[in-house]
């Protein structure tokens, strides 16, 4: 059992100011309103310049691939790894980046654990979950088990959570 940030190499989060956009940008910034169903949608995305993308990543607005992006504001509790970076985030995003103790999948499966949201609604103090401060995520309490065990752990939720999508689609 430990905090977040012990088990963490790098925690922040996006852009606090919004780039202007550009249709024709060959850059995309993503927001929480991107992250759909646990993976990232591209298509939709908004699009800048070079130069915004440029000063984003030297504001450490790039996750690497392996990061850990969960959304702290509007809807909280969105989460995916990071697989392709050709991006920013804005503010609304965090980027973890777990230590090699912690696997990403892990990580996003404990984000989206009863356990880590109640320790969010807690740490709010009764008012609605629509934002969260890099405060209190880094001081979130993380149980890491032995890799081994993490990897069983993710195995069996990933095996879980495709069975119940079948079931969807099917009553669909």
């Amino acid at each position: 059992n430990m905090k977040l940030k012990w088990a963490s190499d790098f925690i922040t989060d996006g852009s606090h100011h919004s780039p202007s956009e550009d249709p024709n940008g060959d850059k995309i910034y993503i927001t929480v309103s991107d992250i759909k169903n646990g993976e990232i949608d591209f298509e939709n995305a908004k699009r800048i310049s070079d130069e915004d993308f440029k000063e984003l990543e030297d504001g450490d607005c790039r996750p690497q691939k392996g990061d850990v992006l969960f959304s702290k504001d509007g809807t909280i509790g969105k989460v995916t790894v990071v697989d392709d970076n050709d991006f920013v985030v804005l503010s609304s995003l965090a980027i973890i980046r777990p230590s090699d103790k912690v696997s990403s999948e892990y990580l996003k499966y404990f984000f989206e654990s009863e356990y880590s949201l109640e320790q969010m609604r807690s740490r709010l103090k009764g008012s609605a979950l629509t934002r969260i401060t890099l405060e209190i995520i880094v001081e979130l309490d993380i149980l890491v088990p032995p890799e081994e065990e993490q990897k069983d752990i993710v195995n069996h939720l990933d095996h879980e959570t495709s069975e119940i999508d079948n079931l969807i689609e099917q009553v669909k």
